[in-house]
């Protein structure tokens, strides 16, 4: 177990390295202005959603995992079962929760840029 969390460790210790090697170009011409409008606003909340979005699912997996590594481990202990289906419900939980406020998400920023319900 300690030489597993000396290479995770050691993996984060490295990644920021690895990030800062990367580099890019941007001409002037793309480099974004800011938010100019509403529509930019917009368009700047659905990406936030997204991300968040993107954020929930891969924590709703990493729960399933964690999950499936306790049903495997259980050795028939009752306690570790049940927290492994606690934990699972969790999770199904976690990815129709993510589902909801993506698709509401999507229904508010469409009725706001047609100008409501009624027109």
């Amino acid at each position: 177990m300690n030489k597993l969390k000396s290479i995770v460790y050691t993996a984060l210790a490295f990644a920021p390295v690895v990030a800062l090697a990367q580099s890019i170009n941007i001409p002037a011409s793309e480099v974004p202005q800011g938010i100019t409008s509403f529509g930019g606003f917009l368009d700047v909340f659905a990406t936030l959603i997204s991300w968040i979005f993107t954020l929930l699912l891969v924590i709703a997996v990493i729960m399933i995992l964690y999950a499936a590594f306790l049903y495997l481990t259980g050795g028939g202990n009752d306690d570790k079962i049940k927290k492994a289906h606690s934990t699972i419900i969790y999770a199904v939980i976690a990815i129709a929760v993510a589902f909801l406020a993506q698709g509401i998400s999507f229904v508010v920023a469409e009725l706001l840029r047609s100008g409501g319900a009624g027109t």
